[in-house]
């Protein structure tokens, strides 16, 4: 983002970096979203090099309260990934899209009492992968 730009404005680096580069980045969070530590901090690691890049940033720390994401009024991007889970779970529980609410949480709650007793007999199979999903997790 920083190199197509003849200007060093960090407002305006800022302001193409939230409207060019996060928006891939956050596509589709909710079904898919990185739990191992080594994905979110390589997706972590690209908002990291960019605030790091911009003039007077270089030697602020990056970390969830840190001195670099407050003076330029950002949030990690796992931060964001949790705001975009909570707001589905509002937009299910209000009905503002197309999905019964009964249907995903008794099916939901179904499926994490299955997969509890699933887990004994398969072992951590179903737990590794569903543990991780936006379904298991909201519960």
């Amino acid at each position: 983002v920083r190199d197509p730009f003849i200007s060093r404005d960090p407002s305006l680096l800022i302001r193409a970096f939230l409207v060019y580069v996060r928006p891939m980045m956050e596509f589709n969070s909710v079904v898919w979203s990185p739990y191992l530590k080594c994905d979110v901090n390589k997706i972590e690691q690209v908002q990291r090099r960019f605030t790091k890049r911009l003039p007077g940033m270089k030697y602020c720390s990056y970390a969830e309260r840190s001195e670099r994401l407050k003076r330029l009024d950002l949030i990690t991007l796992e931060l964001r990934r949790l705001h975009m889970d909570l707001i589905m779970c509002y937009k299910i529980v209000f009905k503002l899209i197309d999905l019964n609410f009964d249907d995903f949480f008794l099916k939901l709650a179904r499926l994490h009492q299955r997969e509890v007793i699933l887990t004994s007999c398969i072992g951590s199979a179903v737990t590794s992968v569903l543990g991780k999903t936006f379904l298991v997790s909201v519960l």
